[in-house]
């Protein structure tokens, strides 16, 4: 029973923490409902209460958190989503359209994988991780994962000039 209550108790505590992210959305800006309004179609009274955790009838739509979060270019509600299910969100920037050629890509990806393991390597010699080799670590993943999605881009890019060259 006493499992039961803990895990209730964290999935509330998760979920507080994703109702108050939302909230922080009109914090965000001065003038934030009013410019979410006129950007989702609705008064910003509505949008007020549907950011607002102690009035839970209210519910923010996931399309409506995405174009806030991107209007706002705040991104932490999307941080505590992903948390309370159990994931991380990496940031990437895929804004601009890699020019490099796939294998120099997957070379780069090759590259953090090896800092990655070097990082790990590092902490468990002495067999103690210390908070900042606990830093050094999920960094250096984080930076493995945005290569990787880099090696994505790059290896669609391929095959869309490879297809668009033989119709």
């Amino acid at each position: 029973m006493q499992i039961f209550e803990d895990e209730l108790m964290q999935s509330q505590r998760n979920y507080n923490a994703v109702l108050h992210a939302a909230h922080l959305l009109l914090k965000s800006h001065p003038s934030a409902a009013e410019m979410f309004a006129c950007s989702l179609g609705k008064t910003p009274n509505t949008v007020r209460n549907e950011l607002n955790p102690n009035l839970p009838n209210y519910k923010l739509g996931l399309i409506d958190a995405v174009e806030m979060m991107n209007c706002t270019e705040c991104f932490s509600l999307l941080f505590q989503i992903n948390a309370m299910c159990g994931f991380v969100a990496v940031p990437v920037d895929l804004s601009e359209k890699p020019t490099e050629r796939v294998l120099d890509k997957f070379c780069q990806w090759q590259a953090a994988v090896g800092r990655t393991c070097q990082s790990i390597y590092d902490a468990i010699e002495d067999d103690i991780i210390t908070p900042t080799e606990l830093n050094a670590i999920t960094s250096a993943g984080n930076k493995k994962m945005a290569q990787w999605f880099g090696v994505q881009v790059a290896l669609q890019q391929e095959a869309e000039r490879n297809h668009v060259s033989r119709t």
